[in-house]
């Protein structure tokens, strides 16, 4: 029997695998000593993916900021560097394999070691997607032999034609409000990206999307010295791509990796901002194949073979803002606070449920504070609140497999003593993973039958847990199907009147 070929793709797919960074730094000459740590925030870029007979190794960089009190009490930054080097475990890896991977930065912590050292530790999450090629044969349905009665379906195969890591460079300034007092120096910044659209064109992918930046600057005011404020930055990128054109099945992601902010000049108002995003765009293609789920022969008996056939592919279902209220707690422990400076947010989503035309999100939200209090000058609180929230989104359905990710856009902590009220502005992003096996014959094997099935009449009563192609399959009914759709399961105490 004639054979067809087939081209698939292997597929590998890991979201948010966790991993520790940690190491301890040292304060450098010049700087003085270390008081107690205000904020520290973190970058992680992934630098090399190598697949190994059964796991995969990303390494990669963390640069980390930190903001902390000096003895006298003064505001101080520095910024760190760490290698990672992270082993997956994963039965499915193997040399040769395509990978494209991203890494988030999760909760950190900074723990001072004396006055001139600090224990590091971050917590980081992988993302990674691994293919490979695979040349299949399958029988071709419209070439099989006579006297075999074969259940032919039309199956949707999507796969990679190509994937690659790109890099946007984004430099840009930033203008401190005159309503704010001029700014001595730079003492801290961190930042998020969000991918607002990736279109396909002809041999290249145009991305276009936004980074935020969240800014702590040392002002020159004695009385306020720690001031901040935030900026929204636009961005664009072309990939090219040979194999893109317009209608193009894309799917791209994005994320922060390096980020520096400084005063153009000592008397300026203005901050010179220079980023790194890291850019990683699928294009995929699908196309309808008629292959041979199941066969059998009246007269002979059939050992079939078959082969799966991966298909992967992702897109886009949905991105839009919701704000979360929060009363926060201050612990005991902590001295009442005078008045809040600064507050970011970190969301972390746990569970993804999906619902029709709508989809629920929990999870937690970690607060980072700056804060004066009346007794002991500017404290960190650090507080973590768990949260849930529902969103609407049409097309979503209970049976889809989804990943949800919330960036915090902007985070709002007002309130004095022992009790706070905040409003977080989540940004979630949601997209749908499509991936199955799908099984087809690729050959079978015929041996004349010992059970040699006669011509006449058999009357069936369906015990309504077979399918009208089992039924026909089971009494080797020529001609193969018995009337309606073969995959339907026929009603219990339903007469079927077989002829063979």
């Amino acid at each position: 029997m004639k054979k067809q070929e087939l081209l698939t793709d292997n597929c590998i797919w890991l979201r948010g695998q966790a991993a520790m960074v940690e190491g301890a730094i040292e304060l450098l000459n010049g700087l003085p000593e270390m008081q107690s740590v205000l904020d520290v925030s973190a970058l992680a870029e992934a630098q090399n993916t190598d697949l190994l007979e059964g796991r995969i190794v990303v390494s990669g960089t963390v640069s980390f900021m930190i903001l902390y009190l000096d003895k006298m009490g003064e505001p101080v930054s520095f910024d760190a560097r760490c290698d990672f080097k992270h082993s997956i475990p994963n039965s499915d890896a193997a040399p040769g394999m395509n990978a494209l991977s991203r890494v988030r930065t999760g909760e950190i912590s900074c723990q001072p070691q004396g006055s001139r050292s600090a224990a590091m530790r971050c917590e980081i999450k992988l993302d990674v997607f691994a293919w490979q090629s695979v040349q299949n044969e399958i029988l071709d349905p419209n070439m099989l032999e006579d006297g075999l009665e074969a259940r032919v379906q039309t199956k949707k195969l999507t796969r990679l034609i190509s994937g690659r890591s790109a890099k946007s460079f984004v430099r840009s300034e930033v203008r401190i409000s005159q309503n704010m007092p001029p700014a001595q120096n730079i003492l801290l910044a961190r930042g998020h990206v969000s991918l607002a659209s990736a279109t396909p064109e002809e041999g290249k992918i145009a991305l276009e999307g936004e980074m935020k930046v969240f800014i702590i600057y040392q002002s020159r005011d004695s009385n306020a010295p720690l001031q901040f404020f935030s900026e929204t930055l636009p961005f664009g990128e072309i990939v090219s791509e040979d194999a893109t054109r317009p209608g193009s099945d894309v799917f791209a992601d994005a994320s922060l990796e390096r980020l520096d902010v400084e005063l153009m000049s000592l008397d300026s108002d203005t901050a010179s901002v220079s980023a790194v995003i890291g850019l990683n765009t699928y294009c995929c293609q699908t196309s309808e194949v008629q292959l041979v789920a199941d066969m059998y022969s009246a007269d002979m008996d059939c050992e079939l073979k078959s082969v799966s056939l991966n298909t992967a592919g992702r897109r886009r279902i949905d991105s839009q803002k919701k704000i979360i209220r929060q009363t926060l707690a201050v612990p005991d422990t902590f001295p009442e606070i005078s008045r809040v400076i600064y507050a970011s947010s970190r969301a972390d989503i746990t569970e993804t449920s999906c619902m029709q035309d709508a989809y629920k999100i929990s999870g937690i939200i970690y607060y980072s504070i700056i804060a004066s209090t009346s007794d002991f000058g500017f404290k960190r609180l650090r507080i973590n609140m768990p949260f849930e929230t529902e969103l609407s989104a049409a097309g979503v359905h209970p049976d889809m497999s989804i990943d949800t990710e919330a960036l915090c856009e902007s985070t709002s902590v007002e309130g004095s003593g022992k009790e706070l009220e905040s409003k977080v502005c989540i940004d979630a992003v949601t997209n749908e993973r499509q991936s199955s096996v799908i099984s087809a014959v690729s050959d079978v094997a015929l041996t004349p039958s010992e059970q040699k099935t006669k011509s006449g009449i058999v009357v069936y009563y369906a015990d309504g847990e077979h399918t009208l192609w089992e039924i026909a399959k089971q009494f080797r009914v020529r001609g193969g199907r018995l009337g309606g759709d073969a995959d339907e399961i026929a009603q219990k105490g339903t007469r079927i009147t077989l002829i063979r």
